[in-house]
């Protein structure tokens, strides 16, 4: 099945094997909603993978094949460019900038992910975006109504504080595995059809991109439901 969709400010045409959305993403969908109707409330579910591995793409495509999901990105809860250009972290002995380290765990405000976890288990919320134009977040941007909230992130399985107990608030919980050959392929291919040059996209890659890889890879926790990402396609 394909599907047109706009995926981090870009047209993307999402393609995924039948057998993989009938017996795979058609059954996750059916338990999601005979759990909302049980618990009486909103569901939860998270879904993480390293940088690259479509996870933003997967969610976007699973909101289309049911009216009861909407999806949203850990994305939006970024610090706000202004403070990670003032704040600093010490990192390896060594004092960073947090700009110069964004999309590493240590950017996102996880008190304010807390918060807004929190209230989507009561009434209709906001959430906020990512603008990948402005390089920064805006706030109360999304109307979340929807009785299932697909949540996807890097770090939503990170196995250190506080990110292990944040995941207590997700009803189920979802892994993209992917080969690290692959996702360097797509990251530098994403960096300069952003505007880098294949010199600066790979530099990015090697000082970034691929230490988040490595991290979300080998300390996440098991999910509930573990995806290969070679059997989507």
């Amino acid at each position: 099945m394909e599907k047109e969709l706009q995926v981090n400010g870009f047209k993307l045409h999402a393609v995924y094997n039948d057998e993989f959305i009938n017996q795979q993403l058609m059954l996750l969908i059916a338990s999601w909603q005979q759990q909302a109707v049980k618990k009486q409330r909103r569901i939860i579910v998270f879904l993480a993978a390293p940088p690259g591995a479509g996870k933003s793409t997967l969610a976007l495509f699973i909101q289309s094949l049911c009216d009861d999901i909407q999806a949203l990105s850990l994305d939006g809860f970024h610090y706000p460019q202004q403070y990670l250009k003032s704040h600093s972290l010490v990192l390896h002995g060594e004092e960073v900038l947090m700009s110069k380290i964004k999309g590493s765990a240590e950017t996102f405000d996880t008190h304010a992910f807390k918060k807004h976890l929190e209230q989507l288990t009561g009434d209709d919320c906001w959430w906020p975006i990512y603008d990948r134009n402005l390089h920064d977040v805006i706030d109360h941007q999304i109307h979340v109504t929807k009785p299932i909230v697909l949540i996807e992130g890097n770090w939503l399985l990170l196995n250190e504080l506080p990110w292990n107990e944040l995941v207590k608030a997700a009803d189920t919980t979802m892994f993209i595995h992917a080969e690290l050959k692959l996702l360097k392929e797509r990251l530098i291919e994403r960096k300069i059809k952003g505007g880098s040059s294949p010199e600066d996209a790979l530099l990015f890659y090697e000082t970034s991109d691929k230490l988040n890889c490595e991290r979300v890879m080998q300390h996440s926790l098991q999910a509930d439901i573990e995806i290969n990402e070679s059997m989507m396609f």
